[in-house]
């Protein structure tokens, strides 16, 4: 089957992909009606398609369809059909599902809270490449009471990879860590980061400000 970016292809054409029962044009079709982009928004039938996609194996689809559980857009609300959906969309590789999954751990949605499991599932996300976990796995060994240098020094780096990779919560506070002269909280309100003297980190953080970050 021919690769194609529907993103970038008019609803017109995404529509008779979908019709004619290709998975990702499927996927593609429910997030424009669940966004309201070149269609009338309309959540059920947004829901309706991701479902579809999902069925058919469309992984991203399948977290899409979780976090609509999880929100109630287009469906009924439900925590465990959510927890469900992440579990399959993580043990299938994606990493924002991975994220989701971590979320409910630590919350307690569908699932009971196990703080040790969503440490892990934040850590495996964070791995994966995804600036929400990395940000969520430094403000988490920050706030560990026993935390030593390494470990915070391990920390900021998480801080800076998920800055560099655009995270917008991350990116003003590794900024702010960098060039502050006294300890600045976390996004979370967890723990502070302390202050940095290289002037690699310092000349970063400039670069932020200028373009907006804080």
């Amino acid at each position: 089957m021919e690769n194609i970016n529907w993103v970038r292809e008019d609803i017109k054409a995404v529509q008779k992909a979908a019709d004619r029962g290709r998975a990702d044009a499927q996927y593609e079709l429910g997030k424009r009606y669940l966004a309201g982009r070149d269609v009338p928004r309309n959540q059920v039938t947004g829901f309706g398609w991701c479902q579809r996609a999902a069925d058919r194996g469309v992984v991203k689809a399948l977290n899409t369809v979780g976090y609509c559980h999880a929100m109630g857009l287009g469906t009924t609300k439900s925590a465990r059909r959510a927890f469900d959906a992440f579990l399959k969309a993580m043990l299938l590789g994606d990493m924002v599902a991975t994220y989701n999954l971590a979320f409910c751990y630590e919350q307690g949605v569908g699932i009971k809270a196990d703080q040790a499991i969503a440490e892990m599932l934040y850590s495996k996300s964070a791995k994966m490449g995804y600036p929400k976990a990395q940000g969520v796995c430094a403000c988490i060994r920050y706030n560990k009471k026993d935390c030593t240098i390494f470990e915070r020094e391990r920390a900021l780096r998480w801080f800076e990879r998920a800055a560099e990779r655009g995270d917008e919560v991350a990116a003003p506070t590794f900024a702010v860590a960098a060039v502050a002269s006294t300890p600045c909280p976390t996004p979370a309100g967890r723990t502070p980061i302390p202050k940095r003297g290289r002037a690699s980190t310092a000349r970063r953080s400039l670069r932020w400000r200028r373009e907006g970050w804080f």
